[in-house]
């Protein structure tokens, strides 16, 4: 069974114990953690991470709430040297908090997936990732 975890609670979750330096994401380059991409010159997220349909009521792709779904991260950095994640290695620290919309999903706590909260418009979505990606430093660490 999946468990979310609203932003203000995730460090009571993720304890000095589980998580000793924050939540890592593998997969990155130097310059980002690589949360969102670009196709064509517009911004997007992988449906495969987030549950994406298309409102035509608004004319807009709208992301919603799957607890069963979110961008993975890692308790630990030992856990993506293991499965292996290729590329750089980005952490959020312990002292920091996801942007307001913004939650954690997990079936199993090493695997924190990070997820919307309430359903909101892509580009919506991709504000709130570039403003996680300012609040997380890049570890020096490749994964080859």
């Amino acid at each position: 069974m999946y468990i979310q975890i609203d932003r203000d609670d995730i460090w009571e979750v993720y304890t000095k114990e589980s998580a000793p330096q924050g939540l890592y994401r593998g997969g990155g380059n130097e310059s980002s953690p690589k949360m969102y991409k670009s196709e064509n010159g517009e911004e997007t997220v992988r449906p495969a991470d987030f549950k994406i349909v298309f409102d035509k009521s608004v004319g807009e792709y709208i992301a919603f709430p799957d607890v069963t779904k979110g961008l993975s991260f890692s308790n630990s950095l030992q856990r993506l040297k293991d499965i292996p994640i290729k590329g750089k290695v980005w952490r959020l620290d312990r002292d920091k908090t996801l942007p307001a919309g913004l939650v954690v999903n997990y079936l199993t706590i090493d695997h924190p997936l990070i997820n919307v909260k309430e359903k909101m418009t892509v580009p919506t979505l991709i504000e709130k990732l570039k403003q996680l990606e300012k609040q997380m430093d890049y570890t020096g660490v490749k994964i080859s």
